[in-house]
């Protein structure tokens, strides 16, 4: 039982450590190609108190990253092929992530389903976590916005030119995984929201929990 303790314990740690690895050398390539005058710019015009990060790159990139300070990350190429509409939703949909420090909780969320992996209830919950805040973003957007019609555009040009996301760590990017969950809540706001867990997965997980709770305190015993 220590062994298995020691291990999960391990496991985290290296989890941690190599996480914050690539997110410290993912944030230094980001200072480089950063466009600090647009960034001001943009920061400037839209409030966001030089949170907001342009950087230069022929791929559209929006996301949020970051733990402590969330920042706003877009693209140059993202910035000439949205217009102005379209961008705001973005920045407001990036901005919910930024106000509700989803970077961290996805991190937080993902660690813990990479170390107590032998419960299945674990990668149910940051799986669908990501799905739900991604939807709850696109309604702040529209909130803000006034209008379903910009967040929609801006999805729909995305998928056209074929955007695709690389895992990268403490990040929440705008065209992740659950781009075809948003798409069909933006086409039919009153649909339930896809979290739906099979009572397999909720009977294994408290059986592995509580067999794992029990040999803790027969081994502290």
């Amino acid at each position: 039982m220590n062994t298995i303790i020691a291990l999960t314990l391990l496991v985290t740690l290296i989890k941690v450590v190599e996480q914050f690895i690539l997110f410290y050398r993912f944030k230094k390539r980001i200072m480089v190609i950063t466009d600090w005058e647009l960034s001001e710019f943009y920061s400037e015009v839209l409030g966001d108190n030089h949170r907001l990060t342009i950087v230069k790159s022929e791929q559209s990139l929006a996301f949020t990253m970051g733990i402590r300070s969330p920042s706003i990350v877009l693209s140059t190429a993202l910035i000439d092929l949205l217009e102005d509409e379209e961008l705001k939703a973005v920045i407001e949909h990036e901005r919910f992530h930024q106000n509700n420090r989803d970077p961290f909780l996805i991190f937080i969320l993902q660690i813990i389903a990479q170390s107590l992996w032998f419960i299945p209830l674990t990668k149910w919950c940051y799986e669908n976590y990501k799905i739900i805040c991604e939807i709850l973003a696109d309604e702040y957007a529209i909130k803000h916005t006034g209008s379903q019609l910009g967040l929609g555009s801006a999805l729909l040009k995305l998928i056209r030119h074929h955007i695709t996301n690389k895992t990268v760590p403490m990040t929440v990017p705008f065209s992740g995984e659950s781009i075809n969950y948003r798409l069909q809540q933006l086409v039919e706001p009153k649909r339930d929201i896809p979290v739906k867990i099979k009572p397999v997965t909720i009977f294994i997980s408290i059986y592995a929990l509580l067999l794992f709770i029990g040999m803790m305190f027969i081994a502290l015993a």
